[in-house]
């Protein structure tokens, strides 16, 4: 359950910030988030855990300032650097295979192209 707690709040939070980011106003960047965010302390897990969580959804969704808060995050609880990096690595074979896995999907759900109309 927290690691879908986690890609939930990832999913929002990793849109926010990085188009703040990308933004590059530093008054918006000093306004609250103003998101409700009560599941990033309150997840019923241990903090290095949901961290490496949070980094994972947040590589795969590319938000620069969101890996940068969880490694310093992980970091802080403990989490050696070899292991941040597995779960970066995990992350993007993770994506890759889900992309693939799309892919196939959506090709098989296309329409079988149809036959050629006959010339009269």
């Amino acid at each position: 359950e927290a690691a879908r707690t986690a890609a939930a709040l990832m999913a929002m939070t990793n849109v926010y910030y990085r188009a703040v980011h990308m933004a590059e106003d530093a008054d918006l960047a000093k306004l609250p988030a103003g998101l409700r965010m009560n599941a990033m302390v309150k997840h019923g897990i241990a903090q290095a855990d949901f961290e490496l969580f949070g980094l994972a959804a947040s590589a795969v969704k590319g938000c620069e300032v969101c890996v940068r808060a969880h490694v310093e995050g992980a970091k802080k609880h403990a989490v050696a650097l070899p292991a941040i990096q597995a779960v970066l690595r995990i992350a993007a074979v993770v994506h890759a295979a889900t992309t693939v896995m799309d892919a196939a999907a959506a090709t098989a759900l296309s329409p079988a192209p149809s036959a050629a109309p006959a010339l009269a």
